[in-house]
């Protein structure tokens, strides 16, 4: 399986650009943040953060506007130039050298879509090779039964509880290698 990568030094001109299994994931544009805005207002998406609420449009444009690019990455990903969902890449370096990731499908149309598991695929092979992260952390609601699912087939290994609605996982990177084949002979 080939992944295309292409990173340019100019993120605004060139932004990161992932292909894979017919999707793509960019980088996420100025033009995007509406959009975002959106879709993580819809309740599908909310009802599995760890903060539900709706968000104001100022509160949203203000956290784009104020992200650090260098330690967040946000990705769209999409099928045939149909934008399809959002992926959050957090990292952090140190003697860990960690990432948090995180995901939602945007589309509605494409709820339960092996696109969404190809996209998540290629950003965490993304993170374990280009970024060199050597783990990845995820929180995931105790009712979203699809996320739990890849995740543990991925090798995620349950770490604690984080409260009531929400436990936290781990996926090192040679866990995944493990498990990355079973999944892209999907599609293949």
């Amino acid at each position: 399986m080939n992944i295309v990568l292409v990173k340019a030094n100019n993120m605004k001109k060139n932004p990161i650009l992932l292909n894979a299994f017919g999707i793509n994931l960019r980088e996420a544009k100025d033009s995007d943040k509406l959009k975002i805005y959106n879709w993580r207002n819809l309740e599908h998406v909310r009802s599995m953060m760890r903060e539900p609420g709706l968000i104001s449009k100022e509160d949203h444009l203000q956290w784009f506007k104020s992200l650090d690019r260098k330690k967040n990455i946000i990705l769209i990903y999409h099928f045939n130039q149909k934008d399809i969902g959002v992926i959050s890449i957090k990292h952090k370096y140190g003697s860990n050298h960690e990432a948090n990731l995180g995901a939602y499908v945007g589309d509605i149309n494409f709820l339960g879509s092996p696109y969404n598991v190809a996209a998540i695929l290629l950003a965490y092979d993304y993170c374990f090779k280009e970024l060199t992260i050597n783990k990845i952390k995820t929180s995931i609601h105790k009712s979203n039964d699809s996320a739990l699912s890849l995740n543990k087939t991925l090798g995620f290994i349950k770490n604690k509880n984080l409260d009531e609605l929400f436990d936290e996982y781990t996926l090192s990177k040679e866990s995944f290698e493990k498990n990355y084949n079973k999944l892209i002979k999907l599609f293949s």
